[in-house]
């Protein structure tokens, strides 16, 4: 028999995803709601219509809402579109979400599964789209309990049962399976990372019999770590259960960190639920939503900071009083404005260090527009506005510029500068994504 090696893993990732390859029998509920509403009758035109959705305009979505509600005939792909445009357009940040959607649907990233149930449950009718719901639920149970019990050659097998962060039972038992006996006797037993606790009952030269099971408490050592228990069986090949941790650092409310990747995959590697739930989700994308129902919003803000596009900056004062009154690596002397309680500043550029510097130091002549006269031998012909005036006598004698006479170079003057430059003023940077802890 080969050697049997598993990894236990506690987390589930709820993705609606009716229409994947391995079409479940749930996506059959959603698939004739499709096919009897909108004669949308492929498992193809189903993902090409949510593809098509996201190449539309918003103008011509509207257009197409507007004849659905006005009572067109709409068929197919756009009708199914008109629907879902029509019942979510006016909605609070409906636009702004769907802006985002169609931008990472245009980069190749994942949607968050939020788009999902809004279109499903806009396009199809309730107690259809309930089914559904009810359908993957089970589906998603069944899974997590084929991942809590394995079945090895010879019918032994085994479950686990609670929180490995707060103390599990390990569950060995066994099933007839034709070819060996009715009894297995364990000839050793090796934790690792792993205290038993309580009664010592998975030990050496226990009986295993069918239809019994042989239950042990036990919990990390260092809950930091992974774990693993090799149980060895008479005539059997080692069995080896890995424990992955599943400890992630301590981050207090409001912690900030940044990865580089997109939300789907963050709560993934974070063990977190899909879709995002405010009350339970640890972390959240800093984009400004509401987030009043989490840890975070009962204790601090409704609202989390949108830090798409910023810049961070530490602010001048962290606490008061007692902290520092010196600023040697500079100070915020710009202006802020407060949205949602959180500090905002609208971009700015100072002189620079080192001055810049004009070719040739800006030499260049004004040429003069000026007036030719002519003067009688006493002066008579001059006036005020070409010549000047001394002692209250118009002299003939006094000098003036004649058209075409230009100033000396070098002169005393200024330059606005008001064209060229780029759309924003920014450093050399990278994007990333930027989370906020929002649940204990």
């Amino acid at each position: 028999m080969k050697k049997v090696t598993n990894l236990v893993i506690f987390t589930l990732a709820f993705i609606i995803s009716a229409f994947g390859q391995n079409q479940s029998d749930c996506g059959l509920l959603l698939k004739d709601e499709y096919k009897n509403v909108y004669n949308i009758t492929s498992e193809a035109e189903i993902y090409n219509h949510l593809t098509q959705l996201f190449e539309l305009e918003e103008k011509k979505l509207d257009e197409l809402a507007n004849s659905y509600e006005g009572g067109d005939n709409l068929n197919g792909a756009y009708k199914a579109i008109s629907v879902y445009w029509s019942k979510n357009r006016k909605k609070e940040n409906f636009r702004r979400q769907f802006s985002e959607y169609k931008e990472r649907y245009k980069l190749g990233f994942t949607i968050d599964n939020k788009f999902y149930d809004t279109y499903y449950s806009s396009t199809v009718n309730e107690v259809a789209y309930q089914k559904f719901i009810d359908c993957k639920n089970i589906e998603a149970n069944l899974e997590i309990e084929k991942e809590r019990l394995k079945v090895y050659n010879g019918g032994v097998y085994f479950k686990t049962v609670g929180d490995f962060t707060s103390g599990f039972i390990f569950v060995l038992s066994k099933k007839p399976a034709p070819g060996h006996s009715d009894k297995v006797k364990i000839v050793s037993v090796v934790p690792n990372n792993l205290d038993f606790e309580g009664t010592y009952n998975l030990k050496p030269n226990s009986l295993l019999e069918n239809y019994t099971g042989i239950s042990q408490s036990m919990k990390f050592k260092n809950p930091s770590i992974n774990a693993s228990l090799t149980i060895n069986l008479e005539n059997y090949e080692p069995i080896i259960v890995e424990f992955p941790s599943n400890a992630s650092p301590d981050y207090p409310l409001g912690t900030v960190i940044v990865s580089v990747l997109d939300f789907n995959a963050f709560s993934n590697e974070t063990n977190s639920k899909m879709p995002f739930d405010e009350s339970k989700s640890k972390w959240a994308p800093a984009d400004g939503r509401n987030i009043a129902n989490s840890d975070y919003g009962k204790k601090y803000n409704d609202f989390l900071p949108d830090l798409r596009g910023q810049f961070l900056r530490g602010h001048n004062q962290f606490y008061s009083p007692g902290e520092p009154s010196t600023y040697p690596n500079g100070k915020d002397l710009g202006e802020r404005k407060i949205i949602n309680k959180y500090s905002y500043q609208d971009e700015a550029t100072k002189l620079p260090k080192t001055n810049f510097e004009i070719v040739n130091n800006g030499e260049h002549s004004h040429v003069f527009k000026g007036k030719t006269v002519s003067l009688t031998g006493d002066g008579s012909g001059a006036n005020e506005n070409n010549l000047d005036r001394g002692n209250g006598v118009y002299t003939p004698t006094r000098q003036w510029t004649p058209e075409g006479e230009v100033t000396t170079e070098n002169s005393s003057h200024s330059h606005i500068v008001n064209k060229g430059g780029d759309q924003e003023t920014r450093p050399k940077n990278v994007a990333v994504f930027i989370y906020i802890r929002i649940n204990k």
